[in-house]
């Protein structure tokens, strides 16, 4: 299916379960899901510890220090209505359909799209599809894509800082999202994940333009093109780098790193095999405001925010005896992790409380420091 210089009219979807920014679509998995599977993978939100490496052949990525707060999963079904589709459903409610083609997955819909910082909570649905990373391709093998998805949303499901924006009389917007992609398999060599996991993987960049645009409908009337009219900062351009591993013994993506504007990785997934996913905890189980971890904890803790409404906020330490121990404050807009050394803490229990603005302790909870 897939050959160089292949151009395809397929599209790119932009998702995200809880993030601002966006994230590619790739499954983490050992294989391609089979009907009833249950996928576990576990997402870094700080993974400033690993290296990308420049191409090349047999490297090594030694990525064991990737951690996440939980477990998270998807699990496969057969799409309802259509036989030939495989519906991907995750533990936080995203829903993604796929095709099969030959040793390739491809995208067909996604029930929500991040467009630009804004989350989109519609069907976005393409006709051909887009190709993920697979075995279909091999080392250097360079091919590029051409992709548009569409969404169409009615006035009332229109965000509302967009549809102050709208022209006076429209009763229902459509958008759709050129993408540009260019995929390329520039690696192979050996993965290390944790919990001694080793994997002998190819590793495919990906680069996608973005191109977008925004028409409104008046009833009974014609589609316009208001995307210059509106002027929104979703609707800019955009230009995001990823890297997915390969495992060359299943043919699935077991590891996904997302850069930032600087080349930095801001954001990795990576697979949990599924003998291991009975010692982590499930994401569905910890919303409580604030969640640590490691706990225990050696030289270094993280701490995801959850659910906590946007302002300013103070995470205090105590000991056991509740004698406040040191401080930091952070401006928090929806869920962040951040990330504090405890290097100088020694060895035992120790409490930590959320604290609003107002000195109101929101939430106290127990960290443990553990000393070689």
């Amino acid at each position: 299916m897939v050959r160089s210089s292949l151009m395809l009219f397929v599209f790119w979807s932009l998702v995200s379960n809880q993030v601002s920014y966006s994230q590619l679509p790739f499954v983490i998995s050992q294989s391609i899901p089979n009907i009833n599977d249950s996928l576990f993978y576990q997402i870094d939100e700080l993974p400033r510890r690993i290296n990308i490496t420049r191409p090349g052949q047999q490297q090594v990525w030694n990525f064991a220090t990737l951690v996440g707060p939980y477990l998270q999963f998807q699990t496969s079904q057969a799409a309802s209505g259509n036989t030939d589709q495989l519906q991907l459903s995750s533990d936080q409610g995203l829903k993604q359909y796929y095709s099969t083609d030959a040793k390739t997955l491809v995208l067909k819909a996604t029930s929500r799209m991040m467009v630009g910082n804004t989350l989109i909570n519609r069907i976005w649905s393409s006709v051909e599809g887009l190709p993920l990373p697979s075995l279909d391709m091999g080392y250097q093998d360079d091919h590029d894509f051409s992709t548009v998805f569409q969404s169409t949303l009615t006035l009332v499901e229109t965000p509302p800082a967009w549809r102050t924006n709208l022209p006076v009389g429209m009763d229902s917007i459509r958008l759709s999202i050129l993408v540009d992609r260019n995929m390329t398999v520039d690696a192979t060599g050996t993965l290390y994940l944790g919990n001694g996991y080793r994997e002998e993987v190819q590793r495919f960049k990906v680069e996608d333009h973005l191109t977008k645009k925004l028409w409104a409908k008046k009833i009974d009337g014609n589609w316009q093109d208001i995307t210059s009219l509106v002027r929104l900062e979703d609707l800019l351009p955009e230009h995001h780098i990823s890297y997915h591993f390969v495992s060359f013994e299943s043919g699935g993506t077991i590891c996904s790193v997302f850069l930032d504007q600087n080349g930095t990785p801001r954001r990795a997934s990576f697979l949990i095999p599924k003998e291991q996913s009975k010692y982590y905890k499930p994401a569905t189980n910890n919303n409580q405001w604030i969640f640590a971890y490691p706990n225990p904890a050696l030289s270094y803790v993280r701490f995801k925010f959850l659910d906590v409404p946007p302002g300013e906020y103070t995470l205090r330490f105590y000991d056991v005896f509740m004698r406040n121990l040191f401080e930091k404050k952070y401006a928090i807009n929806g869920e962040e992790t951040v990330e504090i050394s405890i290097s100088h803490l020694e060895k035992g229990p120790y409490l930590y409380s959320l604290i609003d603005r107002t000195g109101k302790k929101i939430v106290t909870k127990r960290l443990i420091v553990i000393k070689p």
